[in-house]
C-alpha cells in the first residue's frame, strides 16, 4: 500500500493495481480488505455453526458485506446475518 501511494499520482498509472490514480488504488485496497475481513467472519461462522453474538457484532462492523466473495455472501444470507444489516 505505501509503495502504491508513493508511486501513484493523479496522472500516473499504478502498475501494482492497474489503477488510474492513487484514489482508485486506495479503493482497490479497501475492497480487498473488506473481502478479507468478511472471509474471516465467514470462517468463524462456519466454525461455530451459527451466528453468535460476537459474529453478529463483527459482521455489523465490517461495512459493506456485498464486497465479500459470493460464497461468503450466500452464507451471510443463509445464516440471517445479511437480513439484519444494510450494505454501507
Amino acid at each position: 500500500m505505501d509503495d502504491c501511494r508513493k508511486s501513484c499520482t493523479t496522472t500516473d498509472t499504478c502498475d501494482r493495481h492497474g489503477c488510474a490514480n492513487a484514489t482508485e488504488a486506495v479503493s482497490v485496497v479497501s475492497r480487498d480488505f473488506a473481502r478479507g475481513y468478511f472471509c474471516a467472519v465467514a470462517v468463524m461462522l462456519r466454525k461455530e455453526g451459527h451466528a453468535t453474538t460476537a459474529i453478529r457484532e463483527l459482521f455489523g462492523e465490517g461495512g459493506n458485506w456485498l464486497l465479500a466473495d459470493e460464497c461468503d455472501r450466500d452464507l451471510f444470507v443463509t445464516s440471517g446475518l445479511a437480513a439484519t444489516s444494510s450494505a454501507n
